[in-house]
């Protein structure tokens, strides 16, 4: 009886872990698909434009069923405020990483970790001109999605950036909204001089922007 009573405990703790691990696969396989579904409407957006990419576009890129698309987006605004607010996160994860490493090897000032920041993200949207307008249309929801985030990683990165704000004295608050002031101001600037829709280039107010960022956290 001992002996049945055993074996049928072995059987369920077996049983339970088979359905866990089963669950995981599972939840991996969403988070893969999604995933697959951001990377494909990130591809073509850049290739053939916004309003050139549809739905359908986007699900035969990722290779799912169009039903698998409405499982985690509600439509395709949807999937662009999604897919914008990863790629901020990716790239502002890349850039801190990279100044991290350069802080190793040198002494940076505020004003320097600053300026290198936003130096780095300049240079992202030199490389994906076509990606500007979601952008500058989407930065309130990323900036605000990126600092409401319960992602550590994510918040963590938002601490970091505004650390050479609050290493001048500045209250959190006070950094917060320099942060955003800052971003957005110099995001459309920074965007309309890329796309053209600007009387200088970006080479020629670069100096200037660096200044302005510089100047924004000189006691």
């Amino acid at each position: 009886m001992k002996k049945q009573a055993y074996n049928k405990k072995l059987t369920v703790g077996h049983f339970l872990k088979k359905v866990k691990k089963c669950m995981a696969s599972v939840s991996q396989k969403k988070i893969d698909k999604k995933l697959r579904l951001l990377k494909s409407a990130y591809t073509l957006f850049e290739s053939k434009g916004v309003n050139m990419t549809a739905v359908d576009d986007v699900v035969k890129a990722a290779g799912v069923a169009k039903g698998t698309f409405y499982l985690y987006f509600k439509d395709k605004h949807d999937l662009i405020d999604q897919m914008m607010i990863a790629e901020s996160r990716t790239v502002l994860h890349g850039i801190l990483g990279e100044l991290r490493e350069n802080c190793k090897k040198e002494t940076f000032s505020p004003a320097d970790r600053l300026s290198f920041v936003f130096n780095r993200f300049l240079d992202y949207f030199v490389n994906h001109q076509k990606m500007i307008p979601l952008l500058t249309k989407n930065f309130s929801a990323c900036y605000r999605a990126n600092c409401e985030s319960d992602d550590e990683e994510t918040r963590e990165d938002m601490k970091q950036l505004l650390m050479p704000f609050l290493d001048v004295g500045m209250s959190e608050a006070e950094a917060n909204i320099h942060l955003f002031l800052l971003s957005d101001m110099l995001g459309g600037v920074c965007c309309n001089a890329i796309s053209g829709d600007f009387p200088y280039d970006l080479n020629a107010i670069r100096p200037c922007l660096d200044s302005v960022i510089r100047k924004s956290i000189t006691p």
